[in-house]
Order: structure tokens, then C-alpha cells, then sequence
């Protein structure tokens, strides 16, 4: 997931994207006060953020301030469905559907429009800006043509297009039932919501190997940062003043807990632009860190891997070689899904 950085905070792209989103599909379905989907849309995600209090309740405790930058994952997804099916349902009776359909299709084009201006994925703004003006149309023909090109934009290895495909054959299934059908519709359209705000993490390919940099350890030993005897060195960049810092050490200290015997967890301090030995030594005891701090005193690994952004983490193979990068706050979750996708 991509982040905009302002001053030490990272906002990710999804979450720029879902607002902007809001205001537009709220403003082209002003004339309509039925539609009402930004009511939904923020009940989703009130629910998918919230839950991150049920499904990380120790890393929340450690670090309160956590639940700014993490959320509930794909049970968070989970959740939020559930709830909003619940009170769709429950509105069914003044649910106008075609018009709340038409407002989510303009939603999600408004999203994929301000989400692929961020990343520069000009294919991706070309085709939503196209399911805009047809939209325009307000025909059946027009809903049905915009949803087919809505709906290809996402990555067929996620489990949402095999989910989908079985509410499809749900609705055939259900074709002459009109009050089942009104409930696949609606069970739907909170679906695509979590589609939305799913942004899966892209496989890249390795680049260049580094130049071995060696650093020493808080606890004295000088070491580089990828580990020749591992498959898989995970290093986290990070500083003591940063605030999405302190919120993912909880997450990163419960993926030590549980480390695979072919993965190390490396944190490097980035102390040329830090607080000092004190401030690290009271952070450290602070979140009870028990994998290896190195400390990086004259800033050559951070210049040496083009860290601007605090947290940045990078996925080092046993020659040293970057497999991933990922700027901005991680959970254990994530963390537990790069290290199957690396180490199959």
C-alpha cells in the first residue's frame, strides 16, 4: 500500500481515495435524497477501523495511538459486511436500490479515478473517467456496462472476483424471488465497499544487491543487515520520535514472538536523524523489543537504501537482494503475508 507523507505522518492512498470519493459521488447524488451511500460508506468504515480494537486488542493496549494507522484486516472486511448487510436489510423498505447502485458505481469510479492520479496509473484513470460519462447516462445498459469495467480492474489472484462470481450464481439461483433478489443486491453493494479499501500488496522483482553495509548492534556486535543464513531478513527502518513507528512495534514484536526458523526480523535505528542513546534505550524498553537493533549512527544504510519516508521496510533474500519495500506502518498480519509469499 502507497502513502502520502506529511511531516511524520503517512496517509495511505486507499483511504485519500475513499474520501475525495465520498464528496464527489455525495455531490453528483445530491438531487437524490434517497440514496444516501455516504450514510453506508462511512458505517463501513467506522466498523472496518473499530475493529481493529477487537482483533489486535494487546498492540492497541501497548500503543493506543496504533488504531490511526492500522485497522481490523480482512476481518475487519469481514465485519463491517456483516454489520452494514444488517442495516441495509433493515432499510429495505425505502431502499430506492437502482439509485443506490448508480451512487455506488459513481463512488468507486470516483475512487479508482483519485487512487490511479496518486499511484500515476493513467490506464486506470482513463477507464474510470470513461465509467463516469457514461454514467451520465442513467440507463440500465449504461449501470451494466460500468460495472463490467469496474469489476476487471481488480487483480484476479484476490479472493473478491471468486466471491463475487458466487453471489452471481446466487442471483440467477434467486432470479424469481424479487425479496432475495433485494437482498443479493444489497449484500453486494456492501461487498464492493471492502473492495474498495482493499489494496493488496504487489509481488516485485529483485533488484540490484546493495552494498554490504556493516552496522553495530545495541548489544555491541557489528553485523550487515541481511542475514546470509536466513531465506528471509525482514529490516524495519525506524526512529524514536516517529509516531507510526511506536504504533507497528507492538506488530512487529508479536511477529518475533512467533518468527519462522528461516526468518529474521532486523530493526535499524536511524540514529544520524534520531533523539539519541537515551531515547532508544527508553524505546526500546518501552515496547519490550527483543529482535536486533542496529544502530545507524552516520546514516549510510538509510542513504544506502533511499529511506525517506519513516517506517520504511525492505525484504532482503540470503544474497542481500531486495524483494519488497513497503514505506509506511505494518501489522503482524502483513508481515505474516509477505513471509508466505517469500518463503513458498
Amino acid at each position: 500500500m502507497d502513502y502520502l507523507s506529511i511531516g511524520s505522518i503517512n496517509v495511505p492512498y486507499s483511504w485519500l481515495a475513499f474520501l475525495v470519493a465520498i464528496f464527489i459521488s455525495e455531490w453528483m447524488t445530491k438531487k437524490n435524497k434517497d440514496v444516501q451511500l455516504d450514510a453506508y460508506l462511512f458505517l463501513y468504515i467506522i466498523i472496518w477501523k473499530l475493529s481493529y480494537v477487537i482483533f489486535y486488542f494487546d498492540a492497541f493496549i501497548t500503543a493506543p495511538l496504533s488504531i490511526l494507522y492500522f485497522d481490523g484486516g480482512m476481518n475487519g472486511h469481514y465485519l463491517a459486511i456483516f454489520v452494514t448487510v444488517l442495516q441495509l436489510i433493515r432499510k429495505r423498505q425505502s431502499l430506492q436500490l437502482d439509485d443506490l447502485w448508480q451512487g455506488f458505481l459513481i463512488f468507486i469510479a470516483s475512487y479508482h479515478i483519485i487512487f490511479g492520479l496518486l499511484q500515476q496509473n493513467w490506464l486506470i484513470v482513463i477507464l474510470s473517467i470513461i465509467a463516469l460519462v457514461v454514467l451520465f447516462k442513467n440507463s440500465r445498459i449504461a449501470t451494466f456496462l460500468v460495472s463490467l469495467l469496474i469489476f476487471i480492474q481488480y487483480p484476479l489472484q484476490t479472493v473478491w472476483p471468486a466471491i463475487f462470481i458466487v453471489f452471481l450464481i446466487s442471483l440467477v439461483a434467486l432470479s424469481r424471488t424479487k425479496q432475495l433478489q433485494q437482498t443479493f443486491a444489497i449484500a453486494v453493494i456492501a461487498l464492493l465497499m471492502g473492495m474498495a479499501l482493499y489494496s493488496p500488496q504487489q509481488k516485485t522483482g529483485a533488484i540490484t544487491t546493495m552494498e554490504a553495509i556493516e552496522l553495530t548492534s545495541t548489544v555491541g556486535d557489528s553485523r550487515t543487515l541481511h542475514n546470509p543464513q536466513k531465506q528471509l531478513t525482514i529490516v524495519n527502518f525506524f526512529a524514536t520520535w516517529c509516531p507510526p513507528c511506536k504504533a507497528e512495534m507492538p506488530h512487529l514484536q508479536a511477529f518475533q514472538d512467533n518468527l519462522l526458523e528461516n526468518v529474521e526480523l532486523v530493526g535499524v535505528n536511524l540514529a544520524a536523524r534520531d533523539d539519541g542513546v537515551q531515547a532508544l534505550q527508553n524505546f526500546l524498553a518501552q515496547y519490550n523489543v527483543t529482535y536486533p537493533i542496529l544502530v545507524d549512527d552516520e546514516d549510510r544504510a538509510g542513504k544506502g537504501f533511499g529511506v525517506l519516508t519513516i517506517p520504511t521496510t525492505v525484504l532482503l533474500n540470503a544474497e542481500g537482494k531486495e524483494l519488497h519495500r513497503i514505506v509506511g506502518p505494518l501489522s503482524e498480519a502483513t508481515l505474516n503475508q509477505l513471509v508466505k509469499r517469500y518463503t513458498q
